[in-house]
This record gives C-alpha cells, sequence and structure tokens, in this order.
C-alpha cells in the first residue's frame, strides 16, 4: 500500500470525485492489521492469568527489568490505546461523510453513514478491545488493591 492510499483515506480525498467508491476494504485491512497489537496482548495476558503463560512470556521478559518495565508502562497505553483509535479512526472515516444537500430552497448539512460488515466489525472490535483494555487499567489500578472499599 502506498502513501497517496493512506493519505487518500485519512484526508477523504476520494470525497472529491462524484461517484468514486470509497476505499472500505483498504480501511479494513489497515484497521484488522492495526487490531493484530492489542488484540495479542489481550489474549494474552487473559491466557496468563487462566495458567497459560507461554503468549505472555515476551511481555514478562519487558517486564523483568526495571527500566524496561517502567518503559513499558509508558509506552504499552500509548501503542495500545493509538493502534485502536487509529482502527476506529480510518474506519469511520470510510463510513461517514458529511455533505451539503439542497432541500425546500435551503441548503442543509447531511450526514450519510453508508453500512459494511467488515468495516462495522473492524470498529467493534477495536471497541470491545478498547472496553477490555480500559476496564483491566480500571480494576487494576482500584479493584485489585480494595480502594474501591
Amino acid at each position: 500500500m502506498s502513501n497517496a492510499t493512506l493519505r487518500n483515506i485519512v484526508t477523504g480525498a476520494w470525497r472529491k470525485h462524484p461517484g468514486q467508491e470509497p476505499p472500505y476494504t483498504t480501511a479494513v485491512g489497515i484497521g484488522f492489521i492495526l487490531l493484530l497489537i492489542p488484540f495479542y496482548f489481550v489474549c494474552a495476558c487473559l491466557l496468563n492469568q487462566w495458567g497459560i503463560g507461554w503468549f505472555f512470556t515476551p511481555i514478562e521478559h519487558w517486564l523483568s527489568r526495571p527500566g524496561q518495565a517502567a518503559a513499558f508502562n509508558i509506552i504499552s497505553p500509548i501503542v495500545l490505546l493509538g493502534t485502536l483509535a487509529s482502527c476506529v479512526l480510518l474506519n469511520l472515516a470510510a463510513l461517514v461523510s458529511v455533505g451539503r444537500e439542497e432541500e425546500a430552497g435551503e441548503r442543509i448539512r447531511v450526514v450519510k453513514l453508508r453500512v459494511r460488515s467488515w468495516n462495522l466489525a473492524a470498529i467493534g472490535l477495536g471497541l470491545v478491545l478498547t472496553g477490555l483494555l480500559l476496564g483491566y487499567a480500571f480494576i487494576e489500578n482500584f479493584g485489585a488493591s480494595g480502594h474501591l472499599g
């Protein structure tokens, strides 16, 4: 994929050419690639809790040294939430368009939402993983240590 294709999706340049189809498949492909990192992290953490630590070993390696653990704790939320937000926003950019139409002699703004199952699946999976990560962060910081009561 070229930079021009990515720029085309992000800036909505395809909307300037009447009749041109939005880049649905490109947005889905990029979205699912972006979801690999948070999906791996969530699955590795869940499997580790259930006694299957093989997938968590690379993460545990990072956390075993104090300097690397501090860096991991700073960088991982940025990477995980950044990839999730990028996936959701990229697929929303392909599905939602805002325009103006003439109605009863007045110009009105119109928001159009296209329904494409794979794009909606990428958005849904991104939101589910975001919820899981935020729930995990909440429980990790407040629930397990007894601060809630």
